[in-house]
């Protein structure tokens, strides 16, 4: 995995910290854990999906408002996160400890 440059002169966990983590575990079928490690996965996914359908000119009828929810419900969510994993209410990504 690639490492976080932000974590290693900082010390502090970035917004993207947990996305390969999440990722793999995603690979793997396993969704509790992807979504420990980075809750906007799957809302980000959907993003990346509905863009590689509109480059593909696979349109319909509101695919630019599902694509404009689903990046922002992502940043929206990893905000979220964020700010709990700050307050101390929730694990950072590398405490969770799992087997990624």
């Amino acid at each position: 995995m690639i490492p976080c440059p932000y974590y290693f002169y900082f010390g502090v966990e970035c917004l993207g910290c947990g996305f390969q983590r999440s990722l793999i575990a995603l690979s793997h079928f396993d969704l509790y854990t992807s979504f420990r490690f980075f809750p906007g996965m799957i809302p980000l996914l959907c993003y990346f999906i509905l863009e590689l359908l509109r480059i593909l000119k696979i349109t319909w009828k509101g695919q630019n408002k599902a694509i404009l929810m689903c990046g922002v419900l992502a940043i929206i969510i990893q905000v979220i996160n964020y700010s709990l994993r700050w307050s101390g209410i929730i694990p950072w990504a590398h405490e969770i400890g799992c087997k990624f």
